[in-house]
Parts: structure tokens; C-alpha cells; sequence
């Protein structure tokens, strides 16, 4: 695989607005950043604290919720027969 073709397949997830993986960089870096800021100013166990409530957030909304959504599409919407494609 060529360099341009890395490349060019790279902008186009980058550049896709139902792609998930611009999110994912985007709030991996913003929470590595206020951890990193954390542990500079309240130290270590501020730090880790701060880890865990931003990276399982973001485990939970990039994660948990599309989860939850098939698994409620595959019965809630079943049993009357709703399209779950339709936005309540």
C-alpha cells in the first residue's frame, strides 16, 4: 500500500461525518490532556481520578449507547412491529 493511498484513505474516515474514529481522536485527546493537566496540578491521585471519569465516559457514549441501541432496535421495536430506522 502506497503512502498517497494511506494517506488519502486517512482524510476520507477523517473527513466522513457518520464515521466515529474523528470523535474517538478527538476526545482521546482532549482527555489525555486535562489528565496530563490534572496530574500536574493536584497530583497523581487527581490524575487518576480524572482518567477514569473521562476515558469511561467516552468508553460509555462512543461504546455503550450504539450498544444499548441494537440491543433495544433487536427487541423494543420488535414485539409492535416498529421500524427502529424511524426517529421517535
Amino acid at each position: 500500500m502506497s503512502i498517497s493511498s494511506l494517506t488519502s484513505k486517512t482524510i476520507s474516515i477523517l473527513g466522513n461525518p457518520e464515521a466515529i474514529t474523528p470523535l474517538l481522536i478527538k476526545d482521546t485527546a482532549t482527555s489525555y490532556s486535562l489528565t496530563q493537566f490534572a496530574k500536574r496540578d493536584g497530583g497523581s491521585i487527581e490524575s487518576t481520578d480524572k482518567f477514569i471519569d473521562e476515558f469511561g465516559t467516552m468508553a460509555i457514549w462512543l461504546g455503550g449507547i450504539p450498544f444499548f441501541k441494537k440491543i433495544l432496535d433487536k427487541t423494543l421495536y420488535k414485539a409492535p412491529k416498529l421500524d427502529p430506522n424511524t426517529d421517535v
